[in-house]
């Protein structure tokens, strides 16, 4: 027996177009079509272009109902894909990181930009060493003169 499978697409539209005709599974629908919105927004390859495109495709406030169902862990592992320089990733409240995720997916803000990593205060060394004449030394182990051994 060959079986084929439903095109869940085609039957989600039909549920669409049709919510009386589905009206006694309509918690079963829900939950199924929140299923598979968080699914997705929990992809870990899902850039942050998908997540806007997401955001697009379900409309501002079904994403952010969607969002308010992901635990901390979730949200944070989000972001971390989307905005991996967020300055508030590793300490930062749920609220927060919901918060920055919308609105990473309107456009309202950009990627956290890499921070830069401050210059070491102290000596430079790549400067060569001088003596008190000023002369250069040598900065290498190659540069040391050979020993007479004779």
């Amino acid at each position: 027996m060959t079986r084929t499978t439903i095109d869940g697409y085609a039957l989600f539209k039909a549920i669409g177009e049709n919510p009386e005709v589905f009206s006694d599974v309509e918690t079963t629908v829900d939950k199924t079509a929140q299923k598979v919105l968080l699914t997705t927004m929990k992809k870990h390859a899902l850039t942050l272009d998908r997540q806007r495109a997401l955001h697009a495709a379900v409309g501002g406030e079904t994403y952010g109902l969607a969002l308010d169902n992901l635990g901390a862990s979730d949200l944070k592992k989000l972001l971390k894909s989307i905005d991996p320089y967020f300055g508030g990733l590793a300490k930062g409240t749920p609220d927060e990181h919901r918060a920055q995720i919308k609105a990473l997916a309107t456009g309202s803000k950009a990627i956290s930009a890499k921070p830069e990593k401050p210059a070491k205060a102290g000596k430079n060394k790549t400067a060569a060493k001088t003596d008190d004449q000023g002369a250069a030394w040598p900065t290498s182990m190659s540069a040391k003169p050979s020993r007479n051994t004779g």
